[in-house]
């Protein structure tokens, strides 16, 4: 598992259950260059433990509250966001309107808005 994150506004987390090379290829291939990356095997945790999410945030610099994270899973996206203090937002490209009472967006472009 790793995760990137990119300085926006706030920081937000991009997680991934691929390996690093993957991972790489993936953001290169896309034009997308992380402000670092935090590796599962770095806290010997996977989400949704809190671990992974504090290690995020003391390589970001950032506190919990001025990062936020987006992923497409309840149960390791935001449960793991959660209890670390992080904002989530539930990445729902189908439009599921399941856990209406977390922030969602369909896309991207949309979780820009939210950071407005």
């Amino acid at each position: 598992m790793v995760q990137r994150f990119y300085s926006v506004s706030s920081v937000t987390c991009r997680h991934s259950n691929n390996g690093i090379q993957y991972v790489e290829k993936a953001m290169e291939q896309n034009d997308l260059h992380p402000a670092g990356i935090v590796c599962a095997d770095m806290v010997r945790a996977y989400k949704p433990h809190k671990e992974l999410f504090e290690k995020a945030l003391e390589i970001s610099g950032c506190t919990s509250e001025e990062a936020i994270h987006v992923g497409d899973s309840y149960q390791s996206d935001v449960l793991g966001a959660m209890a670390a203090g992080i904002r989530p937002v539930l990445l729902d490209r189908k439009g599921s309107r399941e856990h209406l009472d977390i922030a969602r967006a369909e896309n991207l472009s949309e979780v820009l808005k939210l950071l407005a």
